[in-house]
């Protein structure tokens, strides 16, 4: 299965904390077949933080929603995120946003990610690797879904790391 992943955080080392997220989700969860840039964004839902670091990825994987959405907690865990309130500063964040055209809702997921509409945040970044991708029930590619985006929080380019999959 192909799920779109948003991966970002505001706390400590952000950039080796979103590096060290892709190892692991690739030596517990599949294989990672593309990668946006690494985009800076302001925070969303809770303004009064530091800038946020956010990138979306392309993973193959053998899992399920199911027991994707527990790898990717178990990996948050690894990484030292630290419960705190919703929307509020993290050492980083796993959204699963989608999984081919399929629709998955559980007591701890929803796919496709129920906010995906509201933030430029993750179309951009999305956009960027994915911009034909059709979002299921909604029916609207990306690029679309970008351009009715009402969020109009800054997201700039912030860097491109080395190509993991070459090295």
């Amino acid at each position: 299965m192909y799920y779109h992943i948003l991966t970002g955080g505001n706390v400590g080392n952000v950039l080796s904390n979103l590096l060290r997220t892709e190892e692991l989700l690739k030596s517990n969860a599949g294989q990672i077949k593309n990668a946006s840039w690494i985009y800076k964004t302001s925070a969303w839902g809770e303004e009064n933080q530091s800038f946020f670091l956010n990138r979306v990825l392309i993973l193959e994987s053998p899992f399920k929603p199911d027991s994707l959405i527990e790898i990717t907690q178990k990996i948050e865990r690894i990484i030292g995120r630290q419960k705190t309130y919703k929307w509020g500063p993290r050492e980083i964040d796993i959204d699963i946003l989608c999984c081919e055209n399929k629709v998955f809702k559980s007591d701890k997921l929803t796919i496709p990610h129920p906010e995906i509409l509201n933030r430029r945040f993750t179309l951009v970044p999305f956009n960027e690797i994915s911009p034909e991708y059709v979002l299921p029930v909604i029916e609207i590619s990306i690029s679309k879904a970008l351009d009715l985006c009402e969020d109009n929080s800054p997201v700039e380019k912030y860097c491109n790391p080395l190509n993991w999959q070459n090295a």
